[in-house]
């Protein structure tokens, strides 16, 4: 289970899915966009909750080991999702031609 901090809050959320919602995180701040993502997680009274949150280039997260009592969270769904997204943001842009470097030294 994973702890994640994120804008003066936290909840828990299982391994798998803290490791997409990073991977995404740090894909939509790679592509200087935002976006919003659903998946199960916790509060702090161990209550399974539906949460959503909004994450774009600027977000500070944290995301660390949290020993628990709670069962580990899974949702495959979620993180088939967060791969989805994260793959499509990192996919590269048909025609499109990054600038030629020219190192005048």
């Amino acid at each position: 289970m994973r702890r994640i901090i994120y804008a003066g809050s936290w909840f828990y959320t299982g391994d798998a899915i803290a490791e997409a919602f990073i991977q995404y995180a740090a894909a939509l701040a790679r592509a200087e966009t935002a976006g919003v993502i659903e998946f199960p997680g916790r509060n702090a009274d161990g209550d399974v909750q539906r949460l959503q949150v909004l994450i774009g280039p600027a977000s500070q997260l944290i995301a660390e080991d949290a020993d628990v009592e709670w069962p580990e969270i899974n949702s495959p769904e979620a993180v088939d999702r967060m791969g989805r997204l994260t793959a499509a943001l990192e996919a590269p842009i048909p025609g499109y031609q990054p600038p030629l470097l020219i190192d005048n030294e």
